[in-house]
């Protein structure tokens, strides 16, 4: 294949072979003092790249050097005249491969490091002194900054076998102030992500994605590491691009190792880590005080009452600036009620009085009718509203009023009740929440006796007086009947809540209340939902 060489390239080919003589004989210039410490490194590379060329003609090598020396000043950001020479020099072999702009890009960079920069005479020429002439017109240009430092390099791993554990590692940079490392990982197709707190072993960190009842066929993960403030300073993968270990039967290179140079060993087949009930392994953190760690990769994997937290299975750790102060909250239900009651119903005001349109009582006036308890009746709906208290994570306090809605305003009046309360909370099922509780106040409660008979002393026309077992249709009056109990009351209930989040929770709820000195004994059945503050 022919080579053809541009003329910036003959040039220098031609002074090397009857000017290179007399110039290799010359010492290179000695490399400066003081100023950045790194100034010598680039004067190193600058003198051994000025000899390549001028005594064997190697222009492969000065160009490689020269670049060396670039990279240095870029990056140490090293500047003055020995920057300046590397720079111009470098825009020189620039030249040379016929890559003009880039030469002049570096002319300008060398102009910004010494305005007076020149092209040593063995490397000039008029290709190279029109391309200076060219910088110097645009004017000076300052070397990009360098790129920041890379905070971990990390070997993706992109297998292992099924039904393992996948060891993961990553080397962080000693310079940088890295205070931990996290594992994220994920079944592929799956929205949340799980993690583990990697453990640090020396040049970096290291964990593994544990066992699982369920074994993915690909699982995603990526790796951030973050200051002592939480700073995320790098990662490997993301969300939107995690990296992935496809699980299979067998491998075609070598598995990934622990830090230990061990493999980890195969899963139960219940989907049990084969180390769970002995010492954790490497890498995991296990409970507090405890050296069990039963691995797990989600909530399901552990009893109830515990989370999947760092591989491990345990109490719910508290929420991010979660602190210990107690919660307000405030519940709202609407209820069903029913109740017992007893002793005589009263007559309500059930006549119309032709003349004069006013409800009145029977034709006899009488308002004692028949006997109605101890017997069901209904309360009709009402609305709980209740303030509370943690005095502690198992008790708390609240204020609950109660407002009623029977059947019929006009004939029952306007119940309401007022109590205190004190519940106990059950937190094993966490996040559902058992309560009992006690309570005590004063109120009305009403409830509706759909049918009740009251007998009159006479027929309604007042021509025939009834007897008590009257077979006169218009002796005996049947009306629903509205008894009020109250006013004072002592309960005691039962509470169920969902916590869907820390702040909603969902549930229903059994409120008992006895009415007294006017008996009853009433039933809320009732849905809930709970704020908290």
């Amino acid at each position: 294949m022919r080579r053809t060489l541009v003329p910036g390239a003959i040039l220098a080919a031609t002074w090397a072979l009857f000017g290179a003589p007399a110039l290799a004989q010359q010492p290179p210039p000695p490399p400066p003092a003081g100023g950045n410490p790194m100034e010598a490194e680039v004067a190193a590379r600058v003198n051994a790249a000025m000899q390549a060329y001028e005594t064997a003609l190697d222009v492969e090598a000065a160009g490689r050097l020269l670049e060396e020396a670039v990279t240095i000043v870029k990056q140490q950001q090293v500047a003055g005249p020995t920057a300046a020479t590397a720079l111009a020099l470098s825009g020189v072999t620039m030249l040379w491969l016929g890559r003009q702009n880039e030469a002049i890009e570096r002319f300008r960079m060398a102009l910004a490091c010494n305005p007076a920069v020149q092209i040593p005479p063995s490397w000039s020429g008029p290709e190279v002194e029109a391309a200076l002439a060219t910088a110097r017109t645009q004017g000076p240009l300052l070397p990009p900054p360098p790129p920041p430092p890379e905070a971990l390099r990390h070997a993706p791993v992109s297998q292992q076998l099924w039904n393992h554990p996948v060891p993961i590692s990553v080397e962080t940079n000693p310079n940088m102030p890295i205070a931990g490392a996290t594992l994220y990982y994920r079944s592929r197709g799956e929205v949340g992500w799980q993690l583990v707190q990697m453990s640090p072993i020396p040049g970096g960190f290291w964990g593994e994605i544990p066992c699982s009842m369920i074994q993915p066929q690909v699982w995603e993960y990526a790796i951030n590491v973050v200051d002592a403030a939480g700073t995320v300073l790098g990662v490997a993968g993301t969300p939107d691009a995690p990296l992935e270990v496809a699980m299979l039967t067998a491998v075609g290179g070598p598995v990934p190792l622990r830090p230990d140079g061990t493999e980890a060993p195969a899963c139960l087949p219940d989907g049990r880590s084969a180390e769970a009930g002995g010492e954790c392994p490497p890498g995991m953190t296990c409970e507090p005080g405890g050296q069990t760690c039963r691995s797990c990769a989600f909530d399901d994997d552990c009893m109830p009452g515990e989370v999947c937290s760092l591989g491990c299975c345990g109490p719910r750790p508290p929420e991010p600036g979660a602190t210990d102060q107690l919660g307000l909250f405030a519940d709202v239900g609407v209820a069903l009620a029913f109740g017992v009651i007893g002793k005589t119903a009263k007559e309500p005001l059930w006549y119309t009085d032709p003349f004069t349109g006013d409800r009145m009582y029977g034709i006899d006036n009488e308002r004692d009718g028949d006997d109605v308890g101890p017997g069901l009746a209904l309360g009709g709906g009402a609305v709980r509203l209740g303030f509370g208290w943690f005095v502690l994570p198992e008790v708390s306090v609240a204020v609950n009023f109660r407002i009623g809605f029977p059947f019929d305003l006009d004939y029952s009046g306007f119940p309401w009740l007022l109590e205190a309360r004190g519940t106990w909370w059950f937190h094993d099922l966490d996040p559902h929440l058992f309560g009992l509780y006690i309570d005590a106040g004063a109120g009305v409660i009403v409830h509706m006796v759909s049918r009740v008979a009251f007998n009159q002393g006479r027929s309604f026309d007042g021509g025939q007086p009834c007897g008590g077992s009257s077979p006169v249709a218009e002796c005996k009056v049947y009306e629903p009947f509205y008894k009020a109990s109250g006013y004072g009351t002592a309960g005691l209930g039962l509470q169920y809540y969902w916590m869907m989040y820390d702040w909603l929770g969902l549930g229903g709820e059994l409120a008992m209340n006895a009415m007294f000195p006017e008996f009853s004994w009433n039933f809320d059945l009732l849905f809930n939902t709970r704020f908290v503050f």
